[in-house]
């Protein structure tokens, strides 16, 4: 293999699990380059913007709604996908 890291999909926090099971996975089978995950900046959870994004990338539609309810920044909610992947 001659690559210096790769690259993944869009995740976020919400789908913590399946990027630590891809981790896991990765490692299992020797894969020892760093990987960059992506991370969407979501600037509002506008349910027409969130379903024609969903055409393109995984998209936690029903778990955005609830942060930005509860008066989360887009800023707040992708510095914490950032920290918690990070981990």
């Amino acid at each position: 293999m001659t690559a210096d890291f790769y690259l993944t999909q869009i995740v976020s926090h919400h789908s913590r699990p399946e990027v630590e099971r891809f981790v896991t996975e990765a490692a299992r089978r020797g894969v020892a380059i760093p990987g960059l995950f992506g991370v969407f900046f979501y600037r509002s959870a506008n349910p027409r913007t969130l379903e024609t994004l969903r055409a393109f990338l995984p998209v936690p539609v029903d778990e955005l709604k609830a942060e930005f309810a509860e008066g989360t920044t887009p800023e707040d909610v992708c510095a914490r996908s950032i920290r918690e992947l990070a981990q």
